[in-house]
């Protein structure tokens, strides 16, 4: 009876190591892919990545350069393009047309209602707008994240248990 459960644990032990990895990967959140459209005064083209990190967002912008070391402030707006709101989060500038910065809010929280990513020409002509991205609502859509199930965890002990019991078992 005993060799029995202890086959039992060492089975449910394998199995904890070959499952939870994979729901921890399936609970990752992904990487979401935007394209610049042309802001109000000029174009510039390019993507903006929103990246999922838990309580904050990675935000990473790879546009056409403004020109050689132009520094061009970058917000994250309430509201759609052209027409964009006021500046709901700040982010850094960008410089050579690459810009990356993290912010303190998920991304479900941003896109749960009209955003958009707005590209000024420069900082001193700040009214110019070289390319805008709206952010859809997709909040629902979004991966959830965050860890295993506990009763994969209770699985994952109760298997190691069972390891223990049989290499204890053996050595006796």
């Amino acid at each position: 009876m005993l060799a029995r459960l202890a086959r039992l644990g060492l089975i449910a032990g394998l199995i904890a190591l070959v499952v939870l990895p994979g729901v921890a990967a399936a609970q990752t959140a992904t990487k979401m892919t935007f394209t610049f459209g042309p802001g109000r005064n000029a174009t510039q083209a390019g993507t903006v990545t929103l990246e999922p990190m838990g309580a904050q967002t990675k935000v990473t912008i790879d546009v056409a350069s403004g020109g050689a070391g132009v520094s061009q402030p970058a917000h994250i707006h309430t509201g759609a393009c052209p027409g964009v709101g006021a500046v709901a989060f700040p982010l850094t500038n960008v410089v050579d047309g690459k810009s990356e910065t993290t912010v303190n809010v998920t991304a479900a929280q941003i896109m749960a209602t009209a955003h958009s990513i707005n590209i000024h020409r420069s900082t001193t002509e700040a009214a110019v707008f070289t390319a805008c991205a709206d952010l859809p609502l997709v909040a629902a859509t979004l991966p959830r994240t965050g860890g295993a199930p506990l009763a994969l965890y209770g699985l994952l002990a109760v298997g190691i248990a069972g390891i223990g019991f049989a290499l204890r078992r053996r050595s006796a």
